[in-house]
């Protein structure tokens, strides 16, 4: 016996659905779409240091007044307003792509993803204009280390804006990334008709649907990203807020962490016992010499190491980290580069001579590159000792004196002291390696 035919409120609710359906679809590709439009309009590749960059102001050594007040006015917009703004924004858009409301409410959650998507690019466009109308002639062309006169400038020396340029660009990389991984959930999702790449490659396969564990994956993703995203916005408004000398000490955290671990590193590999190497007798004897060698050579490198850190550590202390700092200092954007980028170099070499020294532990033979070592050891003296009048001209001069004590004069005794400490450890360790290659010398000759 057939089916009767359906009734017509039956086809009603069919053609419903399909129509609805296909409106999700239709919504689900335009949200595609504008994710992007977003992700191409705001491209962080156009940020590129070496790229042009659009500025409004000629030259920056004459600003007239009412320029220099409209400069600022961008500048507080884009701290106090239009960040602030786009962070609330990112956030509301992680809450509306969640899967499950998608799939219970996905054409007025699509619908409201269209209207966020154009809040989004109205205030991205809103930050590049605002810095657009912050720089001047010379800012997209002059890199701040070579700007050694702009210390008149306040807060729009190049070193400063060039940070701002870089935030933005950090920033612009996490927002794009959120965009990115939002076009895939509504893919898969399928409340789209367009296929990403990873759904296209994989048509041919047996299981072409999307899984729970992918759709969760992407959700975590978004979630990563948009965390980055305001917290990019978040150190772009410290940048602005921040002291010259705060945004100097801002780039020192982590390298601090980073030569903790490797003089750490560096101590588990002291306190290795000795590797008898291969089965050979004479490689053995050759391993145990260069182990015995190199935990008499090793400890040497600690002390100077620790004077490295504790110069960076006494400048981001105490009277230097103090609120009462003034915002600006006289310094230009080339010395106030050369301060930002110090304990990098520090940490850079401080890397090389962990990495040779842990080479020796258990080697067959003499590891090549013994200059690299004495080069290294070298350059962190070389790299320390010409920023010593910056930081007594510039930095300890505004220190404040507390209860009478001069602290001042404190800093000043100090970095003398510390100056000739850092030279005692350079040269014992220099010794040290000479009495390393000696000592290897000799044990080699001895064989023959």
């Amino acid at each position: 016996m057939q089916d009767p035919p359906p009734k017509d409120e039956d086809s009603d609710a069919l053609t419903w659905s399909s129509s609805g359906s296909e409106q999700e679809q239709q919504q689900g590709d335009l949200v595609v779409q504008g994710f992007a439009r977003l992700c191409k309009n705001y491209n962080p590749g156009k940020y590129h240091e070496d790229r042009w960059r659009a500025h409004r102001w000629a030259k920056g050594e004459g600003f007239q007044p009412d320029e220099l007040d409209l400069r600022k006015e961008f500048l507080k917009r884009l701290r106090s307003s239009l960040l602030p703004l786009l962070r609330e924004q990112i956030t509301s858009l992680s809450h509306l792509l969640d899967p499950t409301r998608l799939r219970i409410e996905s054409e007025s959650t699509l619908e409201l993803i269209l209207e966020k998507q154009s809040e989004l690019d109205t205030t991205l466009h809103e930050i590049e204009d605002a810095l657009e109308n912050i720089r001047s002639e010379e800012d997209p062309y002059t890199l701040p280390e070579s700007q050694d006169d702009d210390q008149h400038l306040k807060e729009f020396k190049g070193f400063r804006i060039a940070g701002l340029d870089n935030c933005l660009r950090d920033l612009l990389i996490a927002t794009t990334s959120l965009f990115k991984q939002s076009q895939k959930n509504i893919q898969q999702l399928e409340l789209s008709t367009e296929e990403s790449q990873s759904s296209s490659s994989n048509s041919d396969s047996e299981e072409s649907q999307s899984s729970p564990t992918d759709i969760a994956s992407i959700r975590k993703q978004i979630i990563d990203s948009a965390s980055s995203s305001s917290v990019a916005a978040g150190c772009m408004i410290k940048w602005i807020e921040g002291s010259d000398i705060q945004l100097v000490q801002s780039n020192w955290s982590c390298q601090f962490r980073f030569i903790d671990a490797q003089m750490e590193e560096l101590l588990k590999s002291i306190s290795l016992p000795a590797n008898p190497g291969e089965s050979d007798e004479s490689f053995k004897d050759e391993s145990a010499v260069l182990s015995k060698l190199f935990v008499e050579l090793a400890p040497q490198a600690l002390p100077l190491m620790k004077l490295c850190r504790l110069f960076f550590n006494k400048l981001s202390n105490n009277g230097m980290n103090s609120k009462r700092l003034p915002f600006y200092t006289d310094m230009s954007s080339a010395q106030l580069t050369d301060l930002f980028e110090l304990l990098g170099k520090v940490a850079g070499n401080v890397r090389q001579i962990v990495v040779w020294l842990k080479s020796i532990r258990g080697s067959m033979s003499m590891p090549i590159g013994i200059d690299w070592l004495f080069s290294s050891a070298q350059m962190l003296k070389k790299c320390l000792e010409p920023q010593l009048p910056l930081v007594s001209s510039y930095l300890v001069p505004l220190v404040p004196d507390t209860s009478g004590f001069s602290a001042q004069t404190h800093y000043k005794d100090w970095l003398i002291f510390w100056l000739a400490q850092l030279g005692v450890a350079t040269q014992n360790f220099l010794d040290a390696i000479n009495l390393f290659v000696k000592s290897w010398n000799s044990y080699v000759t001895n064989r023959q």
